[in-house]
């Protein structure tokens, strides 16, 4: 099985005001490692559950948001402009 994980920062826990989702904004910052945490949290419950290959993208704003090196490195991700669509 592959799984397609796709993330936004809206949505995200204990984001709930649109300063948090603001490059720029301190909140922003913390805003992005939760988004981070969650994506680590369903890459491990995707694998656990009989997944072979994990693709995480990246969909909010620049779609560069979460810093790749604090995603699980068995997880595919794809950021900036080379994010499918459709």
């Amino acid at each position: 099985m592959r799984v397609l994980i796709s993330t936004d920062i809206e949505g995200v826990a204990d984001v709930f005001n649109r300063v948090q989702t603001t490059p720029g904004n301190p909140d922003y910052e913390r805003a992005r490692m939760l988004m981070t945490q969650e994506a680590n949290a369903a890459i491990a419950g995707a694998f656990d559950g009989g997944a072979r290959a994990v693709l995480v993208t990246d969909s909010h704003g620049s779609f560069r948001n979460m810093p790749r090196d604090r995603l699980d490195p068995k997880a595919q991700a794809v950021q900036g402009n080379s994010v499918p669509s459709g």
